[in-house]
């Protein structure tokens, strides 16, 4: 039957691909259905959103090693389908991983299809709306790109949900609720690849994604140091004048 088929799909993903960032499986049983996994009793992003708020470097170098493991889904061919905070745990080192694999999709034709479209799975909240009606042979990597898109939004914004793909409107836009914060829009530049209202404008996959971030980080840390010597010149050039005056 169809939990049953995506028990042992779930089970696969999780065994085949290993990543320090993907849930483990520490013993599971096919036929009688169950499997036990590590526990993690700080719970899952959802619960603790507020910890990054605002915080839009230390937001990227926390989901990048997440990140990183969907890039390895995606190489084997793999679609999680439904990256979203309650799927998403938190370890006692505050390290993000990434479990619930029942939605997965196998990206070949050995594999049992278990729903014929989009518009039975997902959470609706966090897949893109050009997966809705889509049938299952459609499915690609861009569409974790999008939910991954929508997290780092959520972690810098504090906010739990952001309708469609409105992050640019004045409620949901990160350059006006963090109006002093100039890295936002570089933010919203690495935004406008994954939070989009097409298919085609995606990043089209983890590993695309993960390069991005890596230049996002760049670009924010360059940022940051070239406004910390400016703070500095400024501080020297004060204290020379406040010398000379004397």
């Amino acid at each position: 039957n169809l939990a049953k088929e995506r028990i042992k799909i779930e089970l696969k993903a999780m065994h085949d691909i290993q990543h320090s960032h993907l849930l483990k499986i520490i013993e599971y049983d096919t036929e009688e259905n169950w499997f036990v996994s590590e526990y993690f009793i700080n719970k899952t992003l959802d619960k603790k959103l507020n910890q990054s708020f605002g915080k839009a470097l230390a937001s990227l170098k926390l989901i990048r090693p997440l990140v990183e493991a969907v890039s390895e889904l995606h190489k084997n061919k793999f679609v999680h389908r439904d990256i979203k905070p309650e799927n998403i745990f938190i370890s006692s080192t505050n390290e993000l991983v990434l479990g619930d694999f029942g939605l997965v999709f196998f990206n070949d034709n050995k594999h049992t299809r278990i729903s014929n479209t989009f518009s039975n799975v997902g959470s609706r909240d966090w897949m893109p709306g050009w997966a809705m009606g889509k049938r299952i042979e459609e499915v690609n990597p861009c569409f974790d790109v999008f939910s991954l898109g929508k997290i780092i939004w959520s972690m810098i914004s504090g906010i739990p949900v952001l309708p469609l793909w409105y992050f640019k409107d004045s409620e949901n836009n990160l350059e006006l609720l963090f109006p002093k914060k100039r890295e936002m829009k570089i933010i919203n530049s690495l935004l406008d690849k994954c939070i989009v209202e097409r298919e085609k404008n995606c990043i089209p996959d983890a590993n695309d994604l993960l390069e991005e971030i890596d230049r996002t980080i760049d670009k924010i840390e360059t940022k940051i140091d070239s406004l910390r010597s400016e703070e500095h010149t400024s501080e020297l050039q004060s204290h020379s004048f406040i010398s000379y005056a004397v």
